[in-house]
């Protein structure tokens, strides 16, 4: 699973993670995952029992760990920490951190994945909507598009990217192009962008829209593909700075096309109007 550091102009002291549990820590009441979702009284034993481990793993007070949503998926737990000056530094040292808080929860680190909500190439935290997020991928295929002339979306497969949910709706006349996912009609098809240099371009598209290129092998306009193993092709490696380092990172914009508005060249794809294709998720994952 991916940590990144947080975005530019955020307080890096103050950082928001998701914690997805496959069972109860051995330190929390509540013995299972049914039992600590079952009432309002195991949902505070569970959250007062997290709250020591949290801060024991982060190195800070319980009064800066604030847990501020259970769930199920198995178990998901979001929390904030308020300060981490002078404790572990999450984002310089991922591999050791998963493992300080295995050790602390009790919990095998196959057992549960957390990620911290904030990328770090120049978005700001009101650019994202959390509703977007996804962590787990089924590898599913799904048939949309217009009746009679739809195209597979190719759901990545595994916990190999991560994707952060951008803030687009209600940005255009209607929101039909990306939702309901359940409703065929007016959805536009999916597609994925390799970024080459995502700290120039990622929040360039994100805010401006899509810049087709001068020239391409079927010509000017903006290329794309259905497929994420295509478009990781064209998404080089990015170091991500760390105090300890860098850590090296892929990121594919994922994008809708508007139907009948692009060439198709096997799973290439060229959209001549930057138009017709609006990037609405940012797939992130180590190199």
């Amino acid at each position: 699973m991916l940590f990144l550091p947080p975005a530019k102009n955020v307080d890096p002291s103050k950082l928001e993670a998701t914690l997805t549990l496959q069972e109860v820590p051995k330190g929390c009441r509540g013995g299972s995952v049914a039992n600590v979702l079952g009432s309002k009284e195991a949902k505070a034993d569970f959250s007062a029992d997290m709250l020591k481990l949290l801060a024991k793993a982060h190195g800070v007070y319980e009064s800066d760990i604030h847990i501020t949503d259970l769930r199920k998926g198995s178990l998901e737990c979001d929390y904030v920490v308020d300060s981490l000056s002078g404790s572990t530094s999450v984002s310089s040292a991922p591999t050791h951190f998963k493992e300080k808080l295995s050790e602390v929860l009790g919990v095998n680190m196959a057992n549960f994945e957390i990620v911290w909500s904030l990328p770090c190439i120049g978005f700001n935290p009101n650019d994202f909507d959390e509703a977007g997020n996804k962590t787990n991928w089924e590898g599913q295929k799904f048939d949309i598009g217009p009746p009679g002339n739809t195209r597979t979306y190719h759901q990545p497969e595994g916990r190999e990217w991560v994707r952060y949910g951008l803030k687009v709706c209600g940005f255009f006349e209607s929101d039909t192009w990306l939702k309901p996912f359940t409703k065929k009609h007016g959805l536009w098809y999916r597609v994925f962008h390799g970024c080459r240099n995502p700290g120039e371009s990622a929040l360039s598209i994100y805010k401006d829209g899509f810049e087709p290129s001068s020239k391409g092998t079927y010509g000017p306009g903006v290329y794309c593909s259905p497929l994420i193993d295509l478009a990781k092709q064209y998404a080089f490696r990015f170091e991500v700075p760390t105090e300890d380092g860098f850590v090296l990172v892929n990121v594919v914009v994922q994008a809708a096309v508007k139907p009948g508005c692009m060439e198709e060249h096997g799973s290439e794809w060229l959209v001549k109007d930057p138009n017709h294709i609006r990037p609405y998720g940012l797939l992130i994952r180590e190199a």
